[in-house]
């Protein structure tokens, strides 16, 4: 399951460095991600969560599709505290933003043991 989530970080570390500016809205994700890689903690999951959601939020505020792989990693992050039905609905919302998605979705739903 790690391995998959180091794709989905690759994937969105790679969009984020391509190109001069970006066609997406990414918040504080690097900072929030880094913490929760350099001293994982409830604490900082719960702020990776938060700024996840606040990514969707903003990005829809400001008429942006939300980032490859954002809702992916959300639902993952959700998974991993036990809140399944939100982990569904932000994978269900990944393959529909991103249809290319959709086999790595289901494998994703497949480890959480739920392939609907």
């Amino acid at each position: 399951m790690k391995n998959l989530v180091l794709v989905v970080l690759c994937a969105q570390l790679f969009a984020c460095a391509t190109g001069g500016g970006s066609a997406f809205y990414w918040g504080n994700y690097s900072s929030t991600l880094y913490k929760l890689k350099t001293s994982p903690s409830e604490e900082t999951t719960l702020g990776h969560i938060e700024e996840l959601e606040e990514i969707v939020t903003k990005s829809a505020e400001k008429q942006q599709a939300v980032p490859p792989g954002v809702h992916a990693e959300l639902g993952y992050m959700y998974a991993d505290v036990e809140q399944n039905d939100k982990a569904i609905e932000h994978y269900n919302a990944e393959t529909e933003a991103y249809p290319e998605a959709g086999y790595f979705v289901q494998k994703l739903k497949e480890l959480m043991g739920n392939s609907k």
